[in-house]
């Protein structure tokens, strides 16, 4: 009889391969979370919330976009009322 042929921990052990359908870092959506805890998704121009992906590939666009909203007074004026109260 061979060695090959003797039972042991290496050669009962087979090799997990797991397929990749996507990376975990392109699930899900962009967004932020507020100060209550809530999480607000980024939304597109068609109303839905933007993947991770589409955000990583258009990352600048959108980090301009964002910045622009954040310093215009007039759109986040609810917020900045109760943060100065």
């Amino acid at each position: 009889m061979s060695p090959a042929a003797t039972p042991n921990r290496r050669a009962n052990r087979r090799p997990v391969v797991r397929p990749i359908v996507e990376s975990s870092w392109e699930k899900g959506t962009m967004g932020e979370t507020r100060p209550d805890g809530s999480r607000m998704p980024y939304l597109g121009s068609d109303g839905k919330p933007i993947p991770v992906k589409a955000w990583a590939e258009n990352r600048s666009g959108y980090e301009q976009q964002v910045k622009r909203l954040k310093g215009d007074p007039h759109v986040f004026k609810n917020e900045r009322a109760k943060a100065s109260a």
